[in-house]
């Protein structure tokens, strides 16, 4: 039987020999470049396959090893995961990168890849990594000597003042991130009422992912095409198999590195106002006990709000939101909890909520029962922004009489522009996530930032 250093030797050397192909191999939390496949091993299989002398065009096969001895010698947790972090980051969305958070072949294939500023992708991605937090002073230093070196011997030449841009740019970008907003992941639904599902009649939805994101440069289409083991891909999706499309998006390393903090990421459902009722942030997943809804704070939106028949329906409708939200900017810094206005459900109307022109955050104060369309209607026509509901389907037993008190007490003193996390931190205590049935984890949070608009809107030329 085969000892535990032999069974990690073979895997080294697996790994080696596919250097062509998809890779991802994790040594314990902290990345061990393993026995028996030292950077010789590499060079030689590298050799052999050509790859080194399609290096050569880029950098001589000195530095390379140079760099390989200075990269595996890093002493940092997941550096496998955080070297395929800067990588990613270094390269145009568009770029192919290989899926392996092993350095040597992740590195190799950085020198190849296309020049699109005055410097390689391989230097940017050396920078980025002397700056991931982590790695000690001496060791940055040392990263940032073999750029110094390195510049100067590439063909082209990277200038000095081009040196000086990149790590300007860098310090730049790291402080624009640092105090960024959170990234968002926009889950955009086009119902298709002509199909639906035989067995159980569930509605089908064209589904459009996007991210909002600092290191995306703009919102960015993601792909939804997942293989089912025929090389096809699902193009109609029910409300209750999008989880498994949120897992592929999830476990692509590529989505995951264009995310600076993924524990601030905020899912954003764009639904019409049928599906509003639906508990999204209960999907499971990966299949497991674990919800997107405690993962991750999760909002939905008013996809009627951009698709009133009347033009002029809209532009009215339209005006009101985007005053409703110069209203909520202006006092974004305030407490959430004083700012709720309770209302209901069968009280509001949609004249005297665009008339009080500092209400702009509403909660309904009794469970909305399926089919509450006219609910919605009216925060549509009155241009609320953000308001609060629970869905009465989702309350498995008695609801508290004080529960709208609980909820206020909840978000109290908390930035109402923090909103959608105070509630996700609702969703995350102890006694909500022992009872699937408390009525924390049915509630819905409206929030329709009319500065994120869906791009399918602006490709289909609707009014926003």
């Amino acid at each position: 039987m085969a000892t535990a250093a032999e069974t990690i030797n073979a895997t080294a050397v697996n790994v080696i020999e596919h250097l062509h192909g998809d890779v991802a191999q994790h040594f314990g939390d902290t990345f061990v470049f393993p026995e028996g496949a030292s950077i010789d091993d590499f060079m030689e299989i590298a050799h052999r396959k050509g790859l080194v002398a399609r290096l050569r065009t880029l950098i001589s096969e000195e530095r390379f090893r140079e760099l390989l001895k200075l990269v595996t010698g890093l002493s940092v947790q997941d550096l496998g995961e955080q070297l395929y972090r800067v990588c990613r980051a270094s390269l145009p969305p568009t770029a192919a990168l290989r899926n392996t958070v092993v350095p040597p072949p992740l590195l190799a294939d950085m020198c190849e890849q296309p020049w699109a500023k005055p410097w390689p992708p391989l230097l940017e991605c050396v920078e980025r990594l002397a700056q991931v937090p982590g790695i000690a002073g001496a060791d940055a230093d040392d990263l940032a000597r073999w750029v110094d070196a390195t510049a100067p011997e590439l063909t082209p030449q990277v200038l000095a003042a081009d040196l000086a841009r990149l790590r300007h740019d860098l310090r730049s970008e790291a402080a624009r991130t640092a105090g960024a907003q959170p990234s968002w992941l926009q889950v955009y639904l086009e119902s298709e009422w002509l199909n639906r599902t035989q067995e159980r009649k569930q509605p089908q939805y064209r589904v459009e992912l996007v991210l909002w994101s600092p290191r995306t440069n703009g919102p960015q289409v993601l792909s939804t095409a997942v293989d089912h083991g025929d090389g096809t891909g699902a193009e109609l999706w029910t409300l209750d198999n999008l989880p498994s499309l949120l897992d592929s998006v999830f476990a692509d390393r590529q989505n995951v590195a264009l995310i600076p903090r993924m524990t601030e990421l905020a899912i954003e459902i764009v639904a019409p106002s049928e599906a509003l009722l639906y508990g999204f942030d209960r999907w499971q997943r990966n299949q497991g006990a674990d919800t997107y809804g405690i993962r991750h704070p999760i909002v939905v939106r008013l996809r009627d709000r951009l698709a009133i028949p009347d033009a002029s329906d809209q532009a009215f409708a339209d005006d009101y939101w985007r005053a409703k939200w110069a209203a909520f900017l202006s006092c974004a810094g305030d407490d959430g909890g004083t700012l709720l206005k309770w209302r209901n459900p069968d009280a509001l109307d949609a004249i005297e909520l665009q008339n009080d022109a500092n209400l702009f955050f509403v909660g309904v104060e009794t469970p909305l029962m399926t089919g509450r369309r006219d609910v919605f209607d009216t925060l549509r026509d009155a241009g609320i922004p953000i308001a609060l509901w629970i869905r009465s389907a989702d309350l498995g037993s008695a609801l508290p009489p004080n529960w709208r008190q609980l909820v206020s007490e909840g978000i109290k003193g908390k930035p109402i522009s923090d909103l959608h996390e105070a509630i996700h931190q609702l969703r995350r205590l102890k006694e909500p996530r022992s009872d699937t049935n408390h009525f924390v984890n049915a509630l819905t949070l409206l929030w329709d930032d009319p500065a994120r608009p869906p791009l399918k809107y602006e490709q289909q030329g609707v009014f926003v």
